[in-house]
């Protein structure tokens, strides 16, 4: 597929594969890609039937092992048996793996489906207008989450860089993309290429920081506007366009799910329709309340945290339980 140049023009080409069965939060990350002008979507996967997808959003047919295929011939090593999670390794390659999708654009993107994207246009436009090759969202390493790369072969081709090829080849995810066993370290504020006591990979966070340390490429990295976690009592105002707290202030690029979306008191309920207007809390997706809604939200709040506590409390026993039989290690 080529893409239309016409069309093409000051966007930039997200790219995201995906296999398994569309999560929970899917429509929420669909309906937050509305009028998302910078963004073109490319979503490739095998999933049979999808909710409706807006006009930026295009969904490839690509079987799982197609792709596997496809990356068995650029890396010219045999693919075993592995779980779709570990193409999160490959992220950085995808501009090669689908380069017929971005020809045309100056800009493509890797990131994740469990994102609600806020003001696109406030946050990305004056970093892509300085004309960075690399732009991602947290200061400290390469965020899987959303990063955006220029179009141009010393950046497709950089991943290949790290003398750690053959270490992605294993059937588990290694955070080749970010900074696989020195995450905890580099958010301390030290540079993944020199903490190479911690682990022998040379991960894409050591390849990019040491290409921009040395004048080769520009990196915009930035730690304030992709929110990931929501303390308890604070609240995110969901609009078109829009990531906000409660409240107008503090205003985000995107909400990341990450974190919350393991946790068992956070709720997405099965909405027939996303609305224009919710609310996000640490207890999960709200819609804006009314004056009832507003009298009801804090025990339904409340009712979830108690849920939580005694799914974690359910999840310690029996870990305990199958240790102690060892049946667990």
């Amino acid at each position: 597929m080529k893409s239309d140049l016409n069309r093409s023009h000051g966007r930039v080409a997200l790219l995201i594969p995906y296999y398994g069965k569309w999560p929970v939060f899917f429509p929420h990350f669909l309906k937050s890609l509305e009028g998302q002008e910078l963004l073109e979507v490319f979503i490739f996967s095998d999933i049979k039937g999808h909710p409706p997808l807006p006009a930026n959003v295009s969904l490839i047919d690509l079987p799982f092992e197609t792709l596997k295929s496809k990356m068995e011939v650029l890396f010219n090593k045999k693919i075993g048996n592995w779980s779709p999670y570990k193409l999160c390794d490959f992220k950085p390659f995808f501009g090669l793996l689908f380069s017929d999708y971005i020809e045309g654009y100056k800009y493509w993107a890797y990131g994740d489906l469990d994102i609600i994207y806020g003001n696109l246009h406030k946050f990305l436009s004056p970093a892509l207008n300085s004309e960075y090759d690399i732009i991602t969202f947290r200061r400290c390493y390469i965020s899987g989450a959303l990063t955006v790369l220029r179009n141009s072969e010393q950046i497709k081709q950089m991943g290949f860089l790290s003398d750690s090829i053959d270490e992605l080849f294993v059937d588990r995810y290694v955070g080749f993309d970010e900074a696989g066993g020195k995450m905890g370290e580099c958010r301390k504020w030290t540079k993944a290429y020199n903490l190479f006591d911690i682990d022998s990979l040379t991960c894409w966070t050591s390849i990019v920081q040491k290409e921009a340390d040395a004048g080769n490429i520009s990196l915009y990295a930035e730690d304030y506007y992709l929110k990931e976690s929501l303390p308890y009592g604070s609240m995110l105002s969901i609009k078109p366009r829009s990531v906000q707290m409660l409240g107008g202030y503090d205003d985000f690029i995107a909400f990341h799910l990450v974190y919350h979306k393991k946790q068992p008191e956070f709720t997405i309920p099965l909405w027939k329709e996303i609305p224009n207007d919710y609310i996000i809390c640490s207890e999960g997706f709200f819609h804006k309340p009314n004056l009832v809604g507003r009298l009801m939200m804090n025990p339904i709040r409340r009712y979830r945290q108690i849920l939580g506590f005694l799914k974690r409390t359910q999840k310690k026993l029996v870990d305990s339980f199958t240790y102690r039989l060892g049946l667990k290690t």
